[in-house]
């Protein structure tokens, strides 16, 4: 009668410590869903800034073109003397400003691009982990329903003594 006692304590104690570690495999599934999320929130920012930084792009590249039209319109006409010449160079410290702008900005975008990736990296990363953690799961699952079952036939057999 002891040792049934005792194979019952056992399996009570089982069932006990499968169900916290199925608790525990939940709340570590809820975390990687909740990174998850998180990541691709960055993810969309990133993107969206990635957006924004090719339209900045493009009206630079368009400003240089006007600038270089300018300086190209000023060039041609030298009757104007000092002020047209002032005004070319002005033009020109504009277009070296315009193109560092546009260099800097192109690098800015690289290392977004870059960081976009390694973050996409990460969501597989974290996806993976995620099934992995749902398999453990419920492998923890099966166990516990397979042992709450046999505690259930034990419990009947000792009832039926």
């Amino acid at each position: 009668m002891d040792k049934l006692k005792d194979k019952i304590n056992s399996i009570r104690l089982e069932a006990e410590a499968a169900s916290a570690r199925a608790d525990a495999a939940e709340a570590a599934l809820k975390q990687l869903n909740d990174q998850q999320v998180e990541r691709e929130q960055e993810i969309i920012s990133l993107q969206n800034r990635i957006a924004m930084l090719e339209e900045e792009i493009e009206r630079k590249d368009e400003r240089i073109v006007e600038i270089k039209q300018l300086a190209d319109d000023h060039e041609t006409s030298k009757s104007a003397g000092d002020v047209l010449t002032k005004r070319i160079d002005m033009l020109e410290e504009k277009l070296e400003t315009s193109e560092s702008e546009l260099q800097q900005t192109k690098e800015k975008l690289r290392n977004l691009d870059v960081k976009s990736e390694n973050l996409e990296r990460t969501v597989a990363q974290m996806e993976a982990d995620k099934a992995a953690q749902e398999a453990r799961y419920e492998e923890l699952n099966e166990k516990y329903l397979k042992i709450k079952e046999e505690h259930e036939e034990t419990l009947k057999a000792l009832e039926e003594l």
